[in-house]
């Protein structure tokens, strides 16, 4: 196993500077930044870090909107939940966005949202146009996150029996083991070395596919960082790309080839022409 460099308390002193990265963020979303970039809309899913929940992406989400993206949130109101119920349950909710939108998805995860977009990529990769990592430790090693995180995740593990056992190991009970290698699709791994919470060198993922962009940040304010926006926006002005083709042609097939149903006027209609001439209903 790796073993990276340890983060202390000082690092953690670091993520305070989330209030001024939400309010810069907020300021430049007010002011309506000149660049344009058009593209085509998209199906967003975002998907929370460990202990946070969808309010945690909602200016993200907000911003999306205003680019013309269709935006879905996880379901997630704390991210604590057994890994294999929460990948679960997150497969469902993209094959439901890939049907009502008939587009690829793109996929937003910040930390540990990050290592369930990637395992999503690579289980459901006909459903996923790309993903976007955001301070998400994907490499197991020894220290990739600070240890200052230990209670929350023992608190967890008494929850669910032992279920989180510490996140870079396999789970205890399920048996999951995210960690793995790259999807087939376009990654892009966003990370700060100022990050005080997670190990900026875990975050950095090798493949073909594979994007790694630095930016200034806390750990937490990664989503609200404006050269992490400037990185998803601009790879959102491609065109979009739709999703499994020919399932849909053959739904579409099977609804057209279903008999008409017949309105209930013109059945009363029927039987009352039939008993007029005599015969039998």
């Amino acid at each position: 196993m790796l073993d990276f460099p340890k983060l202390g308390f000082s690092e953690i002193l670091g993520e305070a500077r989330l209030l001024g990265e939400y309010l810069r963020f907020r300021g430049d979303t007010l002011r309506e930044r000149a660049s344009e970039i058009s593209g085509d809309p998209r199906p967003v899913l975002l998907i929370p870090g460990f202990m946070a929940g969808d309010a945690s992406l909602y200016p993200l989400g907000a911003r999306l909107r205003s680019d013309g993206h269709q935006v879905f949130y996880a379901g997630i109101w704390m991210n604590a939940d057994c890994p294999a119920k929460t990948l679960e349950r997150l497969s469902k909710r993209i094959h439901e966005v890939s049907l009502q939108t008939e587009l690829k998805v793109v996929i937003v995860g910040h930390s540990l949202g990050g290592l369930y977009a990637r395992e999503l990529a690579r289980r459901e990769t006909a459903l996923v146009e790309q993903v976007f990592l955001l301070g998400s430790p994907i490499k197991r090693a020894a220290g990739n996150t600070t240890p200052f995180l230990r209670p929350l995740v023992a608190a967890m593990r008494a929850i669910h029996r032992d279920c989180i056992e510490d996140g870079n190991n396999s789970c205890r009970n399920c048996g999951l083991n995210l960690p793995a290698g790259a999807p087939s699709v376009p990654e892009i791994c966003i990370y700060s070395k100022t990050d005080g919470i997670v190990e900026w060198h875990s975050c950095l993922d090798e493949g073909p596919l594979v994007e790694c962009v630095e930016v200034d940040s806390s750990h937490c304010g990664i989503p609200l960082n404006l050269k992490t926006w400037d990185e998803i926006r601009t790879r959102l002005s491609r065109p979009a790309k739709p999703a499994r083709p020919m399932q849909i042609a053959a739904r579409t097939t099977r609804m057209r080839a279903l008999p008409p149903r017949t309105p209930h006027r013109t059945r009363a209609s029927h039987h009352r022409l039939t008993r007029r001439n005599g015969t039998a209903a």
